[in-house]
């Protein structure tokens, strides 16, 4: 039974790795964007407020 809870919570422990990987992936990919954004503006002459 021991072995069972354990290999559960490392189970668990895993999603929860996989989901901040998942939420860090996406903030990275959100920045990429807008900055590229930016620089898209800039050549085009618009200026974000």
């Amino acid at each position: 039974m021991k072995n069972k809870k354990n290999a559960g919570r490392g189970c668990h422990h895993a999603q929860q790795n996989n989901e901040q990987y998942r939420a860090g992936m996406f903030i990275t990919l959100k920045e990429i964007l807008s900055k590229y954004m930016d620089s898209l503006n800039e050549k085009l002459g618009f200026k974000r407020s």
